[in-house]
């Protein structure tokens, strides 16, 4: 992991499978803290990025469509916004990549994206304009 391609507050793993957020970014390097404690600063090559998985869209309010089984949405505590995941893998299963669709309530795009990770999901809805708190 990179220190530019990371936002504070964004969810990495920490080499030991500890989920934790970034806290402080410099040039070259980032710290992380477990539930908010104390700043973990450690070399960048011991995070990896978490990826997206449909347990962490449910705990975050995404509800499963019934019609298809790949398909996430969730609008009621965004506001204005209709937001929409859709499992995007190949037919081989070798990657994990979802599509995330946002559109206003008047149905006008404002982003589709392809993302894998969960700090990448973080930073579609910040650069919508979306404050969404996301758990892991």
């Amino acid at each position: 992991m990179k220190a530019e391609d990371l936002m504070i507050g964004d969810w990495l793993k920490h080499y030991n499978g500890t989920p934790m957020q970034v806290t402080k970014i410099t040039t070259e390097h980032f710290a992380c803290a477990e539930n908010r404690g104390a700043n973990c600063w450690e070399y960048n090559n011991k995070y990896e990025p978490i990826f997206i998985t449909s347990e962490i869209l449910k705990k975050n309010g995404w509800i499963k469509s019934e019609l298809n089984l790949d398909f996430y949405c969730g609008n009621l505590e965004y506001k204005n916004y209709n937001i929409q995941i859709h499992n995007n893998q190949d037919s081989l299963n070798t990657n994990n990549k979802w599509l995330i669709h946002i559109e206003t309530i008047y149905y006008e795009g404002i982003s589709q994206s392809e993302i894998t990770y969960v700090h990448q999901l973080q930073h579609v809805l910040k650069l919508c304009g979306i404050e969404k708190e996301i758990m892991v």
